[in-house]
């Protein structure tokens, strides 16, 4: 297994065992690492679940920053396509959240 992809699973036993600073902080260092090495399928997963936790941490704006680059991939890797699909669907989810009436509002 590739080093990132070690450390991407030990990310999520963090985030898995509550611990959201160190899970996020090792996810933000496997994001800018797998983005120098053009690591495409390991980059996609890493945002959707940087946007995912920063859902679940009432942060929408920095979801939005991660997910963005992903639901704007058209990408025949099946790993790649999937993710894309989460992240469009977790945007659909932040924008009718800041909607008058929307979960938050």
């Amino acid at each position: 297994m590739h080093r990132n992809d070690q450390r991407f699973e030990k990310a999520l036993l963090l985030l898995d065992h509550g611990d959201a600073v160190r899970g996020e902080a090792l996810l933000r260092e496997i994001l800018a690492a797998s983005d120098l090495e053009a690591d495409r399928a390991l980059v996609a997963s890493v945002r959707c679940c940087l946007g995912r936790l920063m859902i679940e941490l009432h942060r929408p704006r920095e979801a939005v920053a991660f997910l963005q680059p992903v639901a704007e991939l058209d990408e025949l890797d099946d790993l790649i396509a999937h993710e894309g699909c989460e992240a469009r669907e977790l945007l659909r989810q932040i924008a009718q959240d800041a909607r008058p009436g929307g979960a938050r509002g």
